[in-house]
């Protein structure tokens, strides 16, 4: 009506071209990581060098995380392919979001160690290695696929605001002036009803026999200022509250309804969730890891399957099985192995038969 659509016209529309958006900017977010890739590659860190515990991102930085520069990028890559994929099937906005800003975070902080702002952190370290990333990063290619990742990052972790702005936008002038009229009418018209209904109930105001409202005299026989006789019976022939019978008045309405059992809603069921007790391990050679998997809120059992990045030099125990829905069965100690003395980064990822997902960082440099 008048140019405008329905509500629910407007949220399913809505609703719809936030996950079409939502996965055009997945889609960007790969294409930026592998131009990036490309960028490192034609810089001289190829991924051999990448892989390398020598060159990770805290040879920039001690406040970076000791990842490799091709453990941020396979993060990137599983958070696009299978984190933010797996919750968009879902419809969960909030993990898609909640993810891309912790990438996001750790983006925003590679940046500012790239531009080389020891003011900012204090902790910058100067080495041969941090020297060789930092001319690699400042590459106009690796610059610019750097660029266009942080962008997708962001559009993802604050795509809320971006739609609420939009929507305010498309709000027409008068509606935001006609609104808080209703709201104040409103307002208004209870608060004269409660007054009123408080009246009668301490019996300052009354109905007479013949269907007039009496209102009674003050202590000098004055009736309230603004009354007047048309209106306005005695004191003396205001019928008491006491001779006032209800039923009269349901006879002229007809029989009340009688009011039957109040039915009980039956609240659904809660959506399933998968936990882990860590976000990241660090397994060494002959001292294995471990971390604990969890799953509740689910109709029924599911099963599992744990695959790490690196194939070789990592093993699980268990690497798969099922869930139950209660009791010693729903969660399960996962123990992560090193096989080979290397020292590794990378991540984990955990999924359900029900499409939940999990990622868990491994990282062994430290051992």
């Amino acid at each position: 009506m008048d140019g405008y659509e329905g509500e629910s016209e407007a949220g399913t529309r809505g609703a719809a071209s936030s996950e079409v958006e939502v996965r055009t900017l997945l889609d960007q977010l790969v294409e930026a990581t592998n131009q990036l890739a490309a960028g490192l590659d034609a810089a001289g860190l190829n991924q051999q060098l990448r892989q390398s515990p020598a060159y990770t991102l805290r040879s920039l930085d001690r406040s970076l995380p000791n990842y490799t520069v091709e453990g941020l990028l396979l993060a990137c890559e599983a958070y696009a392919t299978v984190t933010a994929s797996s919750a968009l099937a879902t419809g969960d906005l909030i993990r898609v979001r909640d993810e891309a800003l912790r990438a996001l975070q750790l983006l925003w902080a590679l940046a500012g160690a790239i531009r080389g702002r020891r003011w900012l952190t204090g902790m910058t370290t100067i080495g041969i290695q941090g020297s060789f990333l930092r001319s690699a990063f400042n590459e106009a290619a690796v610059r610019a696929a750097l660029a266009a990742l942080i962008e997708s990052l962001s559009a993802l972790a604050f795509m809320d605001s971006t739609q609420q702005r939009k929507r305010r936008r498309l709000l027409p002038v008068g509606v935001g002036c006609f609104v808080p009229g209703i709201v104040l009418a409103s307002a208004l018209t209870l608060i004269v009803f409660l007054l009123t209904s408080i009246a009668f109930a301490t019996r300052q105001i009354a109905i007479s026999p013949n269907g007039g409202v009496a209102v009674p005299a003050l202590s000098d026989g004055i009736h309230p200022k603004g009354a007047t006789s048309a209106n306005v019976t005695p004191a003396a022939n205001v019928t008491p509250a006491a001779n006032v019978t209800p039923t009269a008045r349901a006879s002229a309405t007809g029989p009340q309804p009688t009011a039957g059992p109040t039915p009980t809603a039956t609240p659904p069921p809660g959506s399933p969730t998968l936990s882990v007790s860590k976000s990241t391990v660090g397994p060494c050679l002959g001292t294995p890891d471990s971390f604990t998997l969890t799953y509740s809120g689910g109709q029924s059992p599911v099963t599992w399957t744990a695959t790490p990045s690196d194939q070789t030099d990592l093993a699980l125990s268990p690497a798969s099985g099922m869930l139950q829905l209660s009791g010693p069965g729903r969660s399960v100690n996962i123990t992560v192995t090193l096989v080979n003395g290397v020292s590794i980064t990378g991540t984990m990822t955990i999924s359900t038969s029900n499409n939940l997902t999990q990622t868990v960082y491994y990282d062994s440099t430290d051992c």
